[in-house]
């Protein structure tokens, strides 16, 4: 009885610390080509943006995706500012950086 009693103080302690501080998990962030803040512009003609400019907002964890996308506001579509995700691998290898953004 008297180990037990023993072991509950030593576990206790460090189970209550978690919880209290709700500690989140560790994420593992894919290698990517660009950061926030990076403007884009496609290579591959076939996109509907070709010609049109992508600022890289963010870098997400997509559930409709099924893995990290990248979230970008793309200018000059039809006059409107348009937001989309678009999948890491398909951004990476279809787009080249543009320097300066445009405002």
């Amino acid at each position: 009885m008297r180990y037990l009693i023993l072991i509950a103080a030593i576990v206790a302690p460090t189970f209550a610390n978690a919880v209290y501080h709700n500690e989140k998990p560790k994420i593992n962030w894919p290698k990517t080509k660009y950061e926030d803040g990076m403007c884009i512009t496609p290579t591959n003609t076939s996109w509907e943006w070709y010609g049109q400019t992508g600022y890289v907002q963010d870098i997400v964890y997509s559930k409709y995706l099924d893995g990290f996308a990248y979230k970008i506001k793309i200018y000059g579509m039809t006059g409107v500012e348009l937001y989309d995700l678009f999948a890491i691998p398909a951004i990476d290898t279809n787009t080249a950086q543009v320097r300066p953004c445009p405002n």
